[in-house]
């Protein structure tokens, strides 16, 4: 919550938004530097700045290495003018009740992806597709 807390003052009450290229290059993105990019805010109600003095080292390094290792798979999410915004704070459903396959109390209903309130980020919440999708397979080999 601190790291929440500390955004939020440094933005005023309002979220970060900071360039990947300046993130990388150690400096503060102004609105100057974003509007003369490629890539238009949907998020306007922002203060551009720096969201290396609300996160720690340890996280911003694997912001960073982690886009550089996405961009293998996804080209371009690591261009200098990628947007990111900053504090991501969330929040949590209740867990829903599923067997080891992901498949609820309503016999075939499955859940997957943040549903089931156990993914907890993007990456996980994609991987949890594949459990679910191979127990149908399963049960259409099956039967």
């Amino acid at each position: 919550m601190a790291i929440g807390s500390l955004a939020t003052l440094i933005g005023g009450g309002k979220p970060l938004l900071q360039r990947f290229g300046d993130l990388k290059r150690g400096r503060r993105s102004t609105w100057n530097r974003v509007n003369k990019g490629y890539i238009r805010p949907t998020l306007t109600q922002v203060v551009c700045g720096d969201i290396a003095m609300a996160l720690p080292e340890r996280i911003l390094t694997n912001i960073i290495e982690g886009l550089e290792k996405l961009n293998c798979v996804v080209p371009g999410v690591s261009n200098d003018e990628t947007l990111l915004y900053a504090p991501e704070i969330k929040f949590f459903a209740t867990q829903i009740e599923t067997t080891n396959d992901l498949e609820t109390r309503i016999a075939g209903m499955y859940v997957a992806g943040d549903g089931p309130g156990v993914a907890g980020n993007i990456v996980s919440a994609a991987a949890t597709g594949l459990i679910p999708a191979q127990a149908i397979l399963a049960k259409i080999k099956g039967a």
